[in-house]
């Protein structure tokens, strides 16, 4: 069960239906961070949404008017199914061959400026494979208009491409995971997590579910962030402005943010880095209390 299915499934339930959700994987939305969609997972199941995990469909029989859905061992009578498993390129009638434009299993196939194998003829959004997004197909057409009617040519930036899955609580994302991380730079990762219920604004909302977690490396690099809670696909947007320019972590910890708000979850997360390294590092503690002493001798 990816997003659709996770944020159709809570939008029927909450319209009145008994929803079922079928999650091949041990966990839904298996592209998110695990605790995060734990998250989720927890909410829809209060909700009264069934979730089977480590599950497929096997096969549909209609008896007598009804739908019986076979998932493993288990039989499950229903009125509809709603099938969300992605999509695929809707480009056989286009005449592609004929032009020249090679096609592969992912779809049409394009270079880093979002050219095909006939220069001139451009590709960009679902029809390319790759993230398939409203806003990154948004981003791809303005790399073509750039490269098919301008002399400047720019290639297609990949690096920092966020998203959000529009439950509730909302779940958004940029950049890796922490397994992700880790497996890339080993000890050289630090995660940095701040919950909501210590947020004011969240709690005045009554919306304290969720937290943010930042995957740093010791130097402040920001590797991925990774945000569960009340306008999650908002916040997640500060983030990705730091990653676009390369800015360290630090920059998030250092803009004052207004209060209450729900942005400061950021900066409170951000805080945990250095919280981390002053924690782990016995002799700078040992050199700041010697200082913070001769400070106020003088006092």
């Amino acid at each position: 069960a990816g997003p659709i299915g996770c944020e159709l499934g809570q939008s029927f339930a909450r319209l009145g239906a008994e929803v079922t959700i079928i999650a091949s994987r041990d966990q839904i939305m298996p592209k998110e961070e695990p605790e995060a969609a734990a998250v989720v997972q927890k909410q829809l199941e209060t909700e009264g949404i069934r979730i089977l995990t480590k599950s497929r469909a096997k096969k549909v029989e209609v008896i007598d008017g009804k739908k019986h859905l076979y998932v493993g061992d288990q039989v499950i009578v229903v009125d509809e199914i709603l099938l969300s498993t992605g999509r695929i390129p809707n480009v056989e009638s286009l005449g592609l061959e004929a032009a020249g434009v090679e096609v592969g299993k992912a779809g049409i196939k394009v270079n880093e400026k979002l050219q095909t194998s006939v220069k001139h003829i451009y590709g960009a959004g679902d029809v390319i494979g790759g993230y398939q997004f409203t806003h990154v197909a948004g981003y791809e057409a303005a790399v073509v208009i750039q490269n098919a009617l301008f002399l400047a040519t720019k290639k297609a930036d990949y690096r920092v491409i966020p998203w959000a899955t529009f439950t509730e609580p909302e779940l958004a994302r940029v950049g890796l995971t922490e397994a992700q991380a880790k497996e890339r730079y080993g000890d050289d990762v630090a995660v940095l997590k701040h919950e909501f219920k210590d947020v004011d604004r969240a709690l005045a909302e009554a919306a304290g579910h969720g937290f943010a977690k930042f995957i740093t490396r010791q130097n402040g690099e920001i590797l991925g962030a990774h945000i569960v809670g009340p306008h999650a696909g908002e916040l997640i947007h500060e983030v990705v402005l730091a990653m676009s320019y390369k800015m360290k972590i630090g920059a998030l910890k250092s803009i004052i943010h207004i209060y209450p708000t729900l942005s400061e979850i950021n900066a409170k997360t951000a805080l945990q880095l250095t919280k981390q390294s002053y924690a782990q590092n016995d002799r700078l503690q040992n050199i700041l209390r010697g200082f913070f002493s001769w400070r106020r001798s003088l006092a």
